[in-house]
């Protein structure tokens, strides 16, 4: 009998030990670089001026392109397959349709509506897209107010009571804590979410989901560090780079945004790069890792541009970049690259 308990506690452990393998992924290697510079083809948005404080949304049949310097308006939305300016939205001001600090853009893509979280008046714009196509003097309507202890900064909607966040709570100690959140948007509930990496004292992250895999990913901003979960939130893979260590700090940037391509993933990597005092661009990345959706390293694409943000435009093939350098908006067709 003793025998036998010793060899059910062997395997016990012997199970333990390969599962936490298996969920453990180094990758000190990454060096099937391909240069896509050439290959960046520079986008012509007619005679919009946008800010270099910008970024890109996608949905339905869109690109969404946002200024967050804008004088006017804020929003622009732009054809995606032809790159036409369609109409532009999102009046700053401290009116009570307009915009006075615009935050992140959300979107309902089978009833075709977006969210506009505006965090100077701390509430959350309703937006129809087919609406404010046909109509000029079209009025967004307040889908609800914030709660400032703790909020979403950025979601990815699935339904009205489900949408999963990054949320950001202050603490006392210190400025705030991000992390994942289950959100509620009828009741306006957070319930915290998801898989916390043990050695990680202060998260900074971006993250993104995919419905068809069923998996979301978090890639870590000041750590070499992306970690693949189902959506349950329960661990399927941690992936780190050759630059992994579990130090607190903020001066070197690793990801810098993360993005579903189908079954890939794709993310903008800063190489842990040191954020410049004279040159405020200088942690910018330059390279997109491509990960096939269990964290395995496919390529490395070297821009050669400073990249700001991006989207993945699934239907056309394409990477949308968003870039603060000689050229601003660009596109890669990724068709033959991965």
């Amino acid at each position: 009998m003793k025998h036998l308990v010793l060899l059910s506690f062997f395997l016990c452990m012997l199970c333990s030990c390969v599962n936490h393998q298996s969920t453990e992924k180094y990758q000190n290697n990454r060096n099937k670089i391909i240069y896509v510079k050439d290959k960046i083809k520079e986008i012509n948005l007619d005679d919009l001026l946008v800010s270099g404080f910008s970024s890109l949304y996608e949905a339905n049949e869109y690109l969404f392109v946002c200024d967050y310097h804008a004088y006017d308006k804020l929003i622009h939305i732009v054809d995606k397959m032809s790159f036409e300016h369609i109409a532009s939205v999102g009046q700053k001001g401290e009116g009570p349709d307009e915009i006075t600090n615009m935050g992140s853009l959300s979107f309902n893509e089978p009833e075709r509506l977006f969210y506009v979280i505006d965090h100077g008046k701390v509430k959350i714009f309703d937006y129809s897209i087919d609406s404010l196509l046909v109509n000029p003097q079209y009025v967004p309507k307040i889908r609800m107010s914030i709660n400032t202890s703790s909020f979403p900064v950025s979601f990815y909607y699935i339904s009205d009571t489900l949408c999963i966040g990054n949320a950001m709570t202050p603490r006392k100690d210190g400025p705030y804590d991000m992390g994942l959140v289950k959100w509620n948007m009828l009741k306006g509930e957070l319930q915290s979410f998801g898989y916390v990496h043990p050695q990680i004292e202060r998260k900074r992250t971006c993250f993104d989901v995919s419905e068809e895999e069923g998996l979301y990913v978090e890639a870590y901003s000041h750590h070499d560090l992306l970690t693949i979960c189902d959506l349950k939130g329960n661990l399927c893979f941690n992936v780190y780079g050759s630059e992994w260590n579990d130090r607190t700090q903020n001066i070197y940037s690793y990801y810098d945004e993360v993005k579903w391509y189908g079954d890939k993933i794709i993310t903008s990597y800063a190489e842990g790069r040191s954020r410049g005092q004279s040159d405020k661009l200088a942690d910018l990345p330059t390279k997109f890792l491509v990960f096939d959706k269990n964290g395995e390293y496919q390529c490395t694409l070297d821009v050669g541009y400073k990249i700001q943000n991006f989207v993945c435009d699934e239907e056309n093939k394409r990477l949308i970049i968003n870039m603060n350098d000689t050229m601003q908006f660009g596109y890669l067709d990724l068709n033959g690259l991965i």
